[in-house]
């Protein structure tokens, strides 16, 4: 994905963020207005019980809980996206490798490591799979070049 596609992606995830957190804020702050100060309910015994009020405490804290979900997974969508944005960016930043600068290379680092290099081609380089095939790596794919006397 392009690095504008992903800073729309991370603008609107971080908007999301932003009004999660002021969700949680709010439900943290009914929370807080809400748990009693009775000295009792240290002890476990209370002076009143309430199965109406009990129910209302329960959802109450239910209702913190999912909220704490969805902080955290808002959280993790704004760092997930941002490290997408920080990669994409590096990669428009790169330039890519020429013919002449992967012929005579041992190997070549790709996306998934680095391969055995079997032949160089016009536009792509053919690496060892490991099976009784090759895959062609187009050079703009290609990240590192390695070179046994190097």
């Amino acid at each position: 994905m392009s690095a504008a596609k992903l800073a729309v992606r991370l603008e609107r995830a971080q908007a999301h963020l932003d009004a999660v957190r002021s969700y949680h804020a709010k439900v943290d702050k009914l929370v807080a207005a809400r748990t009693p100060d009775d000295p009792g309910m240290v002890s476990g015994v209370r002076r009143t019980p309430s199965a109406s009020a009990d129910a209302r405490a329960d959802a109450l804290l239910a209702r913190y809980a999912r909220s704490l979900d969805r902080l955290s997974a808002a959280e993790r969508t704004v760092e997930a996206i941002t490290k997408q944005l920080d990669a994409a960016r590096a990669e428009e930043g790169r330039v890519p490798f020429t013919r002449d600068q992967i012929v005579g290379a041992d190997a070549v680092k790709t996306s998934t490591g680095w391969r055995t290099v079997r032949k160089v081609n016009r536009t792509t380089v053919s690496v060892d799979t490991g099976f009784s095939w090759t895959d062609r790596i187009p050079f703009d794919k290609v990240l590192g070049t390695y070179r046994q006397g190097d």
